[in-house]
């Protein structure tokens, strides 16, 4: 906050952005040793509504004002009226209409206004452009044009005529686009903004940028008529495609739409984790203090737990969560607070429920005039972000307050990036014709979710947002427009799992390792082993110190079977290698990541014994061993298994070429692998 404003200077929005892609190359260059220089698509989604107001030459006239700001209270209530639509604070349009009751001096050099999602796609391709769903946070969105309501858009000039700006409203508000439509692609100079390295090259084509609030609508499926989702992080907001108009104006409720245009009732308010996150942060500094350096996720996990055993009144201990003002309650500036009276059942487990309580309570407030009053019908709801990363936690209290069942996806935590993701595939894979909504609905199932096609063009790849696993969906038909599904088929189990085995051809294209079998290959009927005289059980933070300790990345498959099997002896024992060259293989033990078992040593004392006196190449890494000696391990390059031999060693050879000669290649991905066990056979 600077001077009592909410906002972002524009070094720290590209700081942050240029930080973040850099991080993503990183991470693609490290697992796939790919560098990203080109991408099917790009797209942006960025916090909706607030306010970045540039004159002719593109510079910003006053700092950006971000949709938490709550000084707009007598813009949004007159233009409220004058539209009989609400309008709330945080609308860019407010924001705009009080800079003019204020008098302000920059509003009659205004050239361009939009959101942070429309800057930074503005100053990547030179498109001035919103998605429809964006766009409807900046001002009124008429549903059957899917654009801005002229209406109110000639009400908003009549409204300003006497101020004599040399400018209309359409003049300086974002083109709309919706969901699948081209936005641009990206030039020149906005990929050396983008990348720091250099790398990336123009030309990308880039959809429709989009707020928050519309990619967690992608991210969950919720598009269609009585659908609906929640997402709660530093803010809250629940989402719900209507059927027909809402019978009154709330102030409470926000008319927005989705990524494709149709109308959303949303109920959004300012708060929801913020004071929650500080007192987590105490609770950190306090094991800090004791010489502790706990995991965040683990101590948010542990703490949002804690709750589920506090009093349904939470003992009587009441926290207010306004870390910045709250429209829907009437508070204008942030009061942070938690009281108590002196006979409270103030226990640990009572705090972190009502603070919990406290992130959702002011949403329910909204909830019930939609739910109750205006007897909206919703036929599931889906949550996502922060809030629901903890199993059961999140999803429980907002049952509570819904008093509705509530689906969280393996993916909460990533609803928006999740969802951007989604729309940027949607746009390179869409069938012509065919929108956003026959593409999530009916033609598979409401819990299945279209996100990529097969390069043959035979198939969609498709998450199960009820399991979280990957499946493909062949195509046998087509009707209108609407494509006719067989039966699925299991590509991975998980979003993880399936971008964690993904392989490259023609040294660039990435395509999907949906277990089909190379030519030359065999395909072999099996079972995931059960394992005996495992080490201790292991946390997902032993397995990033794993990571740490060894520089190593390992794909999600090799994580959880570790998270069931800490190593071990597996039953059955028996592989039959993809490589048709070889015979089966027989598996003595898997090697455990954290304590020995009673006969083996770890996988990290292992691996730097072998590799410090060069016996095997640094990018294998061993798991697991046969009663021979010889070693299974990972390419920790392409995520392949392969079996390496250490009895067949020619002293009379380099080292290069017993590397070479004693590595043999048994299967396309952990994954596969640990699936095709067989048994012996007699």
């Amino acid at each position: 906050m600077e001077d009592g404003i909410w906002t972002y200077s524009l070094d720290d929005i590209w700081t942050g952005l240029t930080d973040c892609y850099g991080r993503l190359a990183e991470d693609v260059k490290e697992k796939y040793d790919t560098v990203i220089t080109s991408l099917a698509a790009i797209g942006f989604s960025g916090m909706m509504h607030g306010y970045m107001a540039f004159d002719k030459d593109g510079e910003l006239l006053v700092p950006f004002r971000t949709w938490r700001n709550t000084i707009t209270g007598e813009a949004a209530a007159a233009l409220t009226k004058e539209f009989s639509f609400n309008i709330p604070q945080r609308w860019s349009i407010a924001h705009l209409y009080q800079a003019i009751l204020n008098g302000e001096e920059h509003v009659g050099n205004i050239s361009y206004f939009t959101t942070l999602a429309g800057y930074i796609h503005w100053k990547l391709t030179g498109e001035k452009v919103l998605g429809v769903g964006e766009a409807s946070g900046m001002f009124p969105i008429d549903a059957k044009t899917r654009d801005y309501n002229q209406t109110m858009i000639d009400k908003f000039d009549a409204l300003v005529a006497p101020k004599g700006y040399p400018w209309k409203l359409r003049e300086i508000l974002p083109k709309v686009l919706v969901a699948g439509e081209a936005a641009g692609t990206l030039s020149a100079e906005g990929a050396k903004l983008l990348d720091k390295s250099g790398n990336l090259s123009a030309g990308i084509p880039l959809c429709p940028p989009e707020g928050d609030a519309g990619t967690g609508m992608a991210a969950t499926n919720s598009v269609a008529v009585r659908t609906g989702n929640v997402s709660a992080g530093t803010s809250v907001f629940a989402m719900v495609v209507l059927e027909e108009d809402l019978k009154n104006v709330h102030e409470e409720l926000d008319m927005v739409t989705t990524p494709s245009g149709d109308t959303v009732a949303m109920v959004h308010c300012n708060n929801c984790t913020s004071d929650l996150n500080a007192w987590v942060g105490l609770f950190k500094e306090f094991a800090e203090a004791f010489g502790m350096k706990p995991d965040m996720n683990e101590l948010f996990g542990t703490l949002y737990r804690k709750a589920l055993e506090g009093d349904k009144d939470c003992g009587g201990l009441l926290a207010y969560n306004y870390f910045s003002g709250e429209p829907v309650t009437g508070l204008n500036e942030g009061r942070p607070l938690f009281v108590r009276r002196p006979d409270a059942h103030f226990t640990l487990a009572n705090f972190m429920r009502s603070h919990l309580y406290a992130s959702l309570a002011t949403l329910k407030i909204g909830l019930d005039i939609l739910l109750k009053e205006e007897k909206v019908k919703v036929d599931r709801i889906y949550g996502h972000g922060g809030l629901f990363k903890t199993k059961g936690v999140g999803q429980g209290i907002l049952a509570a307050a819904m008093d509705a069942p509530v689906a969280v996806m393996e993916t909460a935590g990533e609803g928006g990036p999740w969802g951007m993701a989604l729309l940027a595939s949607y746009m390179v894979h869409k069938a012509e014709g065919e929108t956003l909504e026959l593409r999530k609905a009916g033609a598979i199932s409401d819990s299945i979710l279209i996100f990529a096609m097969e390069s043959t063009d035979e198939g969609r790849i498709t998450i199960d947002l009820v399991n979280g696993k990957i499946y493909l969906y062949p195509i046998v038909g087509m009707q209108d427009v609407i494509f006719n599904f067989g039966e699925p088929r299991l590509v991975a189990n998980s979003i993880d799992d399936f971008f964690d085995n993904l392989v490259v051809l023609d040294g660039h294209k990435a395509i999907p390792a949906i277990e089909e079998i190379e030519e030359g290959q065999t395909e072999t009927a099996g079972v995931m082993p059960e394992l005996s005289d495992c080490s201790a059980s292991l946390t997902k933070e032993d397995i990033k110190n794993f990571e740490v300790e060894l520089n190593v990345k390992i794909p999600a498959g090799m994580k959880n079977f570790y998270l069931k099997f800490n190593g071990g002896m597996p039953s059955p024992y028996c592989y039959q290698p993809q490589d048709e060259d070889l015979d089966r293989v027989e598996i003595n033990a898997f090697f455990p990541i954290k304590e020995r078992t009673n006969a083996f040593e770890t996988i990290e004392v292992i691996a730097k014994d072998i590799w410090s006196r060069n016996l095997m190449p640094c990018n294998l890494l061993p798991f697991a061993m046969d009663s021979g000696g010889n070693y299974y391990a990972l390419n920790l390059k392409n995520k392949k298994i392969y079996y390496y031999l250490t009895d067949e060693w020619d002293e009379n050879a380099s080292r290069e070429y017993n590397f070479e000669t004693n590595t043999r290649y048994i299967a396309q991905s952990f994954n596969y692998f640990i699936n095709h066990f067989i048994e012996e056979e007699e």
